[in-house]
């Protein structure tokens, strides 16, 4: 994501000549190869400096493009953790700081229902006599055979369902279920 467009050496000094007084001693602000031409130039070329590292720096500070700042970002959202590892692969370590980041305002139940649709699966909370969780989803128990629920993910899960269980298990009970 750029903040700035990208400008020429060349749209820079003018837009810096566009400022100087239209008279006598500035006449030759916009003739090539002047002297006062290549003066302003040289303060044209510090100007698009700093446009590319604004530019630089807005990228960054964005999860989705960031790359030099990433370990900032994981720092901020406490990776690694229980659940999630420090990847080597740029696009999971975004990812995983993403995930961490909607986690941070959850409050109702509409919110892990909304929260749970947008990784594809389905959570079901009864919260009639104790509050019992169940979440549905394709390979939501994966690498081992199918067992009766209530079934309890192991270590060896994904970081996903382990960060749900997290965010969900200090109040509940959670049931992880198959989606046929």
């Amino acid at each position: 994501m750029k903040l700035l467009t990208d400008h020429s050496l060349s749209d820079h000094a003018d837009s810096i000549a566009d400022y100087m007084p239209n008279d006598r001693l500035f006449g030759a602000k916009k003739i090539k190869n002047s002297a006062l031409r290549k003066f302003v130039e040289g303060c044209a070329y510090l100007e698009m400096k700093a446009e590319d590292r604004l530019n630089q720096v807005s990228s960054e500070y964005d999860i989705r493009t960031t790359t030099d700042y990433i370990s900032e970002w994981e720092r901020f959202v406490g990776i690694p953790d229980d659940c999630f590892d420090i990847s080597t692969d740029i696009q999971t370590r975004r990812e995983q700081v993403l995930t961490k980041l909607v986690s941070f305002n959850l409050q109702t139940e509409q919110d892990f229902v909304s929260l749970a649709a947008a990784f594809g699966m389905v959570i079901t909370i009864d919260s009639t006599t104790s509050f019992n969780v169940v979440i549905t989803g394709p390979n939501i128990v994966a690498f081992v055979p199918p067992y009766d629920v209530p079934f309890t993910p192991t270590a060896d899960q994904s970081s996903l369902v382990c960060w749900i269980t997290d965010l969900i298990d200090a109040l509940s009970n959670v049931t992880f279920v198959n989606a046929p």
